[in-house]
């Protein structure tokens, strides 16, 4: 993902790569994370200074604002990567591996302190429902009404219930 984050944001200091690393890091593996929403909480974790926090960005929905728009614009990207190396064609079972409703469920409350986050997280949401519709409509041979419902239930549970579903992709299927 750091080599993501690189082509989109290039010539940028390794302390805005290391803050943006270790948050994507967090939203997209830690189900119990309690969200670091303040700048201080947000220092302490990564380990820099207010000042350089300050000199990335005016405040943390700021900081929030600009991570979603890049998980947004990269998480594509970013599966298409991994699933070559995971080596698998089953997209619901990559989603799933890769954790994707820790993903979402983490930014979501991070969302319901930022109004400004709301927009990027909706927008990826949205194209995450397309896809996975793409996917059920195919694979289940569904009309497409069908598949956007069951992709919209499917991520909702992952975003509502990650610490539970995540224990059985065979209820997915």
């Amino acid at each position: 993902m750091e080599e993501l984050i690189k082509n989109l944001r290039p010539n940028r200091n390794n302390k805005y790569y290391e803050l943006l690393i270790t948050f994507i890091n967090i939203v997209n593996h830690d189900t119990d994370a309690r969200m670091r929403l303040t700048v201080g909480e947000i220092i302490h974790l990564v380990d820099i200074s207010r000042p350089t926090f300050y000199s990335f960005y005016k405040n943390a929905e700021e900081f929030y604002v600009d991570l979603m728009e890049i998980l947004s614009i990269l998480w594509p990207d970013y599966m298409t990567k991994r699933s070559q190396e995971m080596e698998e064609t089953d997209f619901i079972e990559m989603a799933f591996s890769l954790k994707f409703g820790v993903l979402m469920s983490n930014m979501k409350k991070i969302s319901s302190r930022y109004p400004k986050i709301m927009k990027p997280w909706n927008d990826m949401y949205d194209h995450s429902v397309i896809n996975v519709s793409k996917w059920y409509a195919w694979r289940q041979t569904i009309d497409k009404e069908n598949a956007v419902r069951n992709a919209r239930f499917v991520l909702n549970e992952l975003i509502l219930h990650d610490d539970i579903y995540y224990s059985d992709f065979e209820a997915y299927k």
